[in-house]
């Protein structure tokens, strides 16, 4: 961002919005202009509900604005007071040496606090905080990383929907030998996001996955040749891979087998 003379600290905000990030996410944007964020952090409230505290800052006439906004689960109403209170929510003292280690820029700590937040384990599920602490891993160069990076990108929630950008990760992600990030990568190719609808490409990016043992791609790989797309038809073949996926609890790819089963049970 580009520095301003004048910086205005404006009221800070609570919200009762029961999607609250949704909230946050609009306010992320002002007069169709970027808003950059910085977490605050996560507090108990009063009534024992995680309240998130957010930095924005923004652009507006040729200044930079700034807004503290807490969001608020048990607020009625807009209000101009900070929530009153507040303590640290991270009493648990391994994420709190978590905490420590990332914020010291530790990319293996930065990475397992994306991958927490991204999962709701041990911190409120918060997708904000994992793509920020994703990409700080990212930018040191590990690898976990990457897949996330890259399905944050194609969901599009915290980040615009960017599905080249997304393709980018999932294919460094892919060089280490991720296997959800070559099927993702050749889901891409299949459905025609970020690339040109390719399925012999998906094909050679499920099969990478599949021969890993991976299930989804397994079963991926199964429609594919099921449906004739990118290879030749052959039941066969698709049902050797629908068993595959079957044998690791991948349900559809068991109503797969008990499809063509009947089918051979009317002949």
């Amino acid at each position: 961002m580009s520095q301003f003379a004048t910086t205005i600290e404006n009221p800070i905000l609570t919200t009762s919005i029961p999607d609250s990030y949704a909230y946050l996410n609009a306010l992320r944007t002002h007069d169709n202009k970027p808003v950059y964020y910085k977490r605050l952090g996560s507090f108990k409230g009063r009534n024992g509900g995680i309240i998130d505290g957010y930095m924005l800052r923004y652009e507006e006439a040729g200044m930079e604005h700034s807004i503290k906004v807490y969001i608020d689960p048990y607020a009625t109403e807009i209000s101009k007071e900070a929530p009153k209170g507040l303590q640290f929510y991270y009493d648990d003292p391994a994420i709190q040496k978590l905490i420590k280690l990332a914020e010291q820029g530790n990319a293996e700590a930065q990475n397992e606090l994306g991958y927490l937040y991204f999962n709701g384990e041990g911190v409120p599920q918060n997708d904000y905080e994992a793509f920020e602490w994703f990409q700080k891993a990212a930018q040191q160069g590990f690898p976990e990383s990457y897949f996330y990076l890259g399905l944050l990108y194609s969901d599009g929630k915290v980040v615009p929907q960017d599905y080249t950008e997304a393709l980018k990760w999932y294919k460094l992600a892919a060089e280490n030998g991720e296997a959800a990030a070559e099927t993702n990568i050749g889901l891409m190719y299949s459905k025609g996001r970020g690339v040109k609808q390719n399925y012999a490409e998906a094909v050679k990016w499920y099969r990478k996955a599949a021969e890993k043992g991976y299930a989804i791609a397994q079963n991926n790989l199964g429609e594919m040749y099921a449906q004739g797309k990118g290879v030749r038809q052959d039941i066969d073949e698709a049902i050797k891979w629908f068993k595959f996926a079957s044998d690791q609890g991948f349900s559809q790819a068991q109503k797969a087998l008990d499809f063509f089963n009947s089918q051979k049970e009317g002949l």
